[in-house]
């Protein structure tokens, strides 16, 4: 396994990233949990929302999602034959009237 740099928010790994968004959401740390959004490509009006976005994704997390942690890598370059860029990878697939949108 390779070496994982410390990071305050266990980034590290797809697996340590998803776990510890889902703790600080469980645990209401909603100012910890808007550090795991990256909002420096969203248009500004949605990256003022980030409190609302977290509010709702917890919503959609206790409504309709869940994801056992043993299928997200545990490498810090995650899964790399799932198709998708080195710097991203799957954590699930929510179905939806309009079909799967990607979450990753």
């Amino acid at each position: 396994m390779e070496q994982v740099p410390y990071d305050r928010l266990n980034r590290g790994t797809p697996r340590g990233s998803v776990m510890s968004l889902s703790e600080s959401i469980k645990n209401d740390g909603q100012n910890l949990a808007m550090d795991f959004l990256d909002m420096r490509q969203v248009p500004r009006h949605i990256a003022d929302e980030g409190p609302e976005l977290i509010r709702k994704l917890k919503i959609v997390a206790e409504r309709i999602f869940w994801m056992g942690p043993e299928n997200l890598s545990i490498e810090p370059t995650g899964h790399l034959d799932d198709g998708l860029p080195s710097y991203r990878d799957r954590v699930a697939t929510i179905n939806t009237p309009d079909g799967p949108p990607l979450i990753s």
